[in-house]
């Protein structure tokens, strides 16, 4: 009798992870070409959507993290002979087409929105570029909308070097 309840036990378990945990499933409808050369791949979560899984380069083998693929992807887009305008350019093109391609990239602020908002920008910090921006998030099941300010650092050599969440909020419906 132990043995049938600890099955059960397992069986209930093991469908709560097939349910609730299958956001890095690998969904073709997620995925997305910034390029000729270079695949943002995507998982899938019923209540959220699309989210960012990793990047594969043409030319190297296996999938890559935002860390490892950045400073490919820039060098792949000419960031080792860019000088500063083409760079804070390249670094911009960068995060909103590729890491934060599932997100929702601010340009201007939404009505009601209550905080200090400012637009995509890029400057240059101690030989590092900062890009910061506000995204409109998936908000899954919940009733409202989610807001987050980002911001991005990447080295002189087109390296990753943080991610941030700056601010955000959630404002719920009403």
């Amino acid at each position: 009798m132990k043995t049938r309840g600890k099955m059960k036990h397992f069986a209930f378990s093991a469908a709560l992870v097939l349910v609730f945990c299958t956001s890095g499933v690998a969904a073709a409808q997620c995925n997305r070409i910034f390029n000729d050369d270079i695949t943002i791949w995507g998982g899938f979560a019923n209540d959220r959507g699309c989210m960012f899984s990793a990047v594969s380069i043409k030319g190297k083998k296996g999938k890559l993290t935002r860390a490892q693929a950045t400073p490919l992807v820039l060098a792949k887009l000419g960031w080792k002979k860019a000088k500063k305008e083409a760079r804070k350019k390249l670094a911009m093109r960068w995060v909103r087409g590729g890491l934060v391609t599932y997100l929702n990239p601010l340009d201007k602020k939404p009505k009601k929105f209550p905080k200090k908002f400012t637009k995509p920008k890029v400057v240059i910090h101690k030989g590092q570029y900062v890009v910061s921006l506000w995204s409109r998030n998936p908000t899954g099941m919940m009733c409202g909308t989610g807001y987050e300010r980002l911001v991005f650092t990447i080295g002189k050599n087109g390296e990753l070097k943080s991610r941030k969440r700056a601010d955000g909020m959630f404002i719920k419906c009403k």
